[in-house]
């Protein structure tokens, strides 16, 4: 795929489409129309592309082919995996502040209708210990969902699914893990049964699919409500017409993906580093947030006394793309929940922007990136 000069640096956000994930949509529509539910000759090329892609899907991300549901991206999924575990019981509820907005406003949205919630916060390295999270479970409780991110979409850190899988499968088998995936499928390997999760939610435009493919794992034997009702697509689970477009590329992305995944690491390891040399040797004032042992693609720096929405704007005219460690929203920047959670000061909050880099990230892009950035970061300063 061809895209335009700027320097995209934003992956985390949304990364851009690989070119196998363009041809695979191109080669569905090929088939011709047919809807995947049909019986006739074209509904079922249709339902072939659908089900070898969930085929695939499950076997790179460990699970079987009726446990993955597809939708229309994390979000959805996320809504699914904590509606559908929580509403209608009394179950109480267990997640940290660090959580994506698709996770933390659900939970907040039960915890209006009754259900008991706890947010336990990271430590300084942003990550959520597991004794804290297995002690915010209630004494009495006979039923609970407790849901923690496998990374960290600000600071890339990794957090302890599988630790928290087997202490609760061991002491607490009645209560339900969910974990977002969303920004470690792709960049590290991801095992659904060993994970021992209930569910798992990822949406394929992070590593190179279309934005509105998505998917959520639900392991076998364990009932999920619906969010809505219609059809029996997909077990019921998720009734709708499924797109065996956006399956099939979602599928061939994600082959892809996992099949680059120990070069992909190694390439991210270097680019940090250039990108760490390059403020060292520029003598350029900064700090890092979160843990050195995360996701070695996300980077979150702070740069003290400069306000991270005017270097995003004027990085922004300097045609490099990179986002805020915290939302932007009317001009101002907002504190980071995930940041003011570990403990650091709104200076360092409200200076902290992320870099996070892609499966077509070149060293070119990253040393003219950091040209720019050291050029601007300079100006700021010098006018602060």
């Amino acid at each position: 795929m061809k895209y335009p000069t700027a320097l995209y640096l934003d992956h985390a956000a949304s990364s851009t489409l690989r070119a196998s994930a363009y041809l695979a949509m191109g080669e569905s529509w090929q088939k011709g129309p047919g809807n995947p539910a049909s019986t006739h000759h074209a509904g079922r090329a249709q339902r072939r592309v659908l089900e070898d892609a969930r085929e695939n899907a499950a076997s790179l991300l460990g699970a079987f082919p009726d446990e993955v549901v597809f939708t229309s991206g994390a979000t959805e999924a996320n809504n699914m995996a904590l509606l559908g575990h929580a509403a209608g019981t009394d179950c109480a509820l267990i997640g940290s502040p660090i959580e994506h907005t698709s996770v933390l406003q659900v939970l907040r949205e039960l915890a209006k209708s009754g259900h008991p919630l706890s947010l336990v916060s990271p430590n300084t390295e942003g990550i959520v210990p597991v004794q804290e999270l297995i002690g915010a479970i209630p004494a009495e409780a006979t039923s609970g969902l407790v849901t923690l991110q496998m990374a960290n979409q600000e600071t890339g850190a990794l957090q302890p699914v599988k630790e928290l899988g087997e202490r609760l499968a061991k002491n607490h088998p009645s209560l339900r893990l969910h974990t977002d995936a969303t920004q470690a499928v792709g960049k590290i390997r991801v095992d659904f049964h060993h994970l021992l999760v209930h569910t798992l939610s990822l949406s394929a435009h992070k590593w190179g699919g279309p934005v509105g493919a998505g998917a959520l794992l639900v392991r076998r034997g364990w009932p999920l409500r619906p969010l809505s009702h219609g059809g029996g697509q997909q077990d019921g689970r998720r009734p709708g017409t499924e797109s065996s477009l956006l399956a099939a590329a979602f599928s061939v992305a994600l082959t892809e993906a996992v099949a680059d995944l120990n070069a992909f690491q190694n390439r991210a390891f270097t680019f940090r580093q250039t990108i760490h040399n390059t403020l060292k040797q520029n003598a350029v004032a900064h700090e890092i947030n979160g843990s050195p042992t995360g996701l070695p693609h996300i980077l979150n720096l702070s740069f003290p006394g400069i306000r991270a929405d005017l270097l995003l704007m004027a990085l922004d005219l300097e045609q490099v793309a990179i986002s805020a460690g915290s939302a932007c929203s009317s001009g101002s920047i907002l504190p980071s929940i995930v940041l003011t959670s570990m403990g650091l000061s709104k200076d360092r909050v409200q200076s902290s922007i992320r870099i996070s880099l892609g499966h077509d990230t070149t060293p070119d892009i990253v040393d003219e990136a950091m040209i720019r950035l050291v050029r601007v970061v300079r100006r700021l300063g010098a006018v602060s």
